[in-house]
């Protein structure tokens, strides 16, 4: 029992030892011709390796051919890949034959069989060949004319022998070997074996020395692919276009054919599709119309196949295009008057129903012209902000992050430079990439809480995300158990909206101003049927004293809010107690209204 399960693994190794020994991994890295793998060359001077260590041709003689080769085994069932750069423009004198399997080191040898690729001959094309003995050769697929009639010919080639004998032909002009090209398909079972792997040159005169250049030799047995193809991502780039990228490479004509893609279920088709010169597997396609901004639509996909005809399941994607208009983005809290040498922040929020994308969006000072100055893009590439999302800009993230509590670290983004936030007053704008005005906020230090001891790396927070940026009621401090901040989340003053039928109400019928984050300012709201109402406002104690006035002469919208922060006239603070909110309202139909609402002004002892 022993032996025989020693034999095993003898077996097992001497397997696995063939299968490393058959497959070829070549780059160069170790400089040296004869181990790892051994090399057979025309002449010892004919390739070197260079400092970039590629391989590289080295003879420097005219009308001559050469050539270099190693041991390979792997016929049936393989892949080749390969990197190959000629600086020259190819001909019937000049070109390089790669022999994927020679019977012969010596590859142009009278009796060597195989299969070749040429790179050149007249029609400057990457075709694919059969050598029969005797010098004869037959071209089994015909490569695209004119592909090599540049001074620069760069490219990874891909071929793969597979199934039935059924050779396959790509290339790829980035290199990166995820962006191939067809080059065609051809049918040749003549020859099952090989016994070597050659590069073969043919050079004319000194304008082809040394301009050969190859690099990262793979061979190795073929995996056929049966995996279908699948999208991985599709957005909108615009009213009139979106982009689709998909997990793997797919077949060109299979994905190029805007027959394959139709809009809402009907006979619209896109306008054309192209394949993405930045982005792995990506396409382009360009609508006949602009989607309208906010409208749903559907994209039905269908008959997506990739390079070894796996079929992609059929697929409908759900698409829009949301246009952002002002004040769907906001801004939501600032910070302008650091500690020390401390950063600066703004804090914008997405109150929009859609994701937006912030590409170009931008903040910027505005000038007395109303103008915007100081511009600082926030994002130069695609990244959406869902709805009811915080996003804060500083231009030292750690800074924010050492000073205040950030539990999303990743919504703080670091920008260079920040527009400009003087600690008195200031103002700061966001507008999108078009240069339109998004939102804008003129802001003052008498926005803080009057009775903050220190003003210093206190944020202004927004108190009503749906209240207008530009009134100083729907600001107030962060509060000091927040930390004085509160970057990338709910603001620490953050009121509801309160739902009432009553014409004036307040936000609490206690409340204190005490900086806890808890009832610090009394809002007092009104609500309306119709607009044109002018407002005074006045607190009073219940002895009947007047002690503050709230407003005077105030033209009111249908709804709004201002906000009483228990000081009186002179600014000093009231003790505990009951207080009376009167209001009067009046029209000039001659309608008059009053109304009393008593609130409690609590303290801690």
């Amino acid at each position: 029992m022993k032996n025989g399960f020693t034999s095993f693994w003898v077996v097992l190794f001497c397997m696995q030892s063939i299968l490393s020994f058959a497959q070829l991994q070549e780059d160069f890295s170790d400089g040296d011709y004869l181990r790892n793998p051994r090399w057979i060359l025309s002449d010892s001077t004919d390739w070197i390796i260079n400092a970039e260590t590629q391989l590289q041709t080295n003879r420097i003689i005219p009308n001559s051919t050469y050539w270099i080769s190693t041991s390979n085994s792997l016929s049936d069932s393989v892949q080749w890949e390969l990197d190959v750069q000629l600086l020259f423009n190819t001909s019937s004198l000049n070109y390089l034959d790669i022999y994927l399997i020679s019977s012969d080191s010596i590859p142009v040898s009278n009796t060597a069989t195989g299969y070749f690729l040429r790179l050149g001959n007249t029609e400057d094309e990457i075709s694919l060949y059969r050598k029969d003995a005797g010098n004869r050769i037959i071209k089994i697929v015909d490569g695209i004319n004119g592909l090599l009639n540049k001074t620069d010919n760069r490219y990874r080639i891909k071929i793969t022998r597979r199934e039935k004998n059924k050779w396959s032909l790509w290339y790829d002009a980035s290199m990166k070997g995820n962006e191939y090209v067809d080059g065609g398909t051809a049918t040749d079972s003549t020859y099952q074996y090989g016994k070597y792997f050659s590069l073969y040159i043919q050079q004319s005169t000194a304008s082809f020395f040394q301009k050969h250049f190859i690099d990262n030799i793979s061979i190795r047995a073929f995996v056929p692919d049966k995996t279908s193809p699948a999208i991985i991502n599709s957005k909108m780039m615009n009213p009139g276009s979106l982009q689709i990228q998909f997990n793997e490479e797919t077949h060109p004509p299979s994905v190029l054919n805007i027959n394959n893609y139709t809009i809402n279920g009907g006979l619209v088709h896109p306008k054309s599709i192209n394949k993405d010169s930045l982005i792995v597997n990506a396409y382009n396609v360009l609508l006949e119309q602009e989607l309208i901004s906010g409208k749903q639509y559907q994209l039905f996909i269908k008959n997506i196949t990739d390079i070894s005809g796996n079929k992609m399941k059929d697929t409908l994607l759900s698409i829009f295009f949301y246009t952002p208009q002002r004040e769907d983005l906001i801004i939501n809290e600032i910070l302008f008057n650091p500690k020390g040498s401390g950063s600066d922040y703004v804090e914008i929020m997405n109150r929009s129903s859609y994701p937006i994308n912030l590409n170009g969006f931008a903040l910027a000072n505005i000038n007395p012209s109303a103008s915007s100055i100081n511009i600082k893009k926030i994002f130069s590439n695609d990244y959406e902000i869902k709805p009811g999302e915080y996003l804060v800009f500083a231009n030292d993230k750690e800074n924010i992050l050492s000073n205040y509590y950030v539990r999303e670290k990743d919504k703080v983004f670091t920008l260079s430079s920040m527009p400009s936030l003087p600690n008195e007053n200031g103002n700061v704008r966001l507008i999108d990439g078009a240069g339109s005005i998004i939102d804008e906020l003129y802001y003052d230090e008498s926005w803080h809480f009057p009775l903050l001891n220190q003003r210093e790396g206190v944020a202004l927070e927004r108190i009503f995300l749906n209240g207008a940026t530009q009134k100083s009621d729907n600001w107030n401090s962060a509060s000091k158990s927040s930390g004085y901040g509160t970057p990338a989340a709910l603001n620490s003053q953050t009121q509801l909206a309160k739902q009432t039928n009553t014409e004036i109400s307040c936000s609490s019928e206690i409340f204190s101003p005490d900086q806890d984050g808890n009832d610090d300012v009394l809002l007092i709201h009104y609500q309306f049927t119709e607009g044109g109402y002018v407002l005074n406002s006045s607190v009073f104690d219940f002895a009947g004293r007047p002690i503050r006035t709230l407003q005077r002469n105030m033209l009111c919208g249908v709804s709004g809010q201002y906000k009483w922060d228990g000081l009186d006239e002179q600014g000093r603070e009231l003790p505990m107690g009951h207080y009376i909110i009167f209001t009067e309202i009046f029209n000039l139909k001659g309608a008059v209204k009053k109304f009393k609402n008593a609130v409690v002004l609590a303290r801690r002892r």
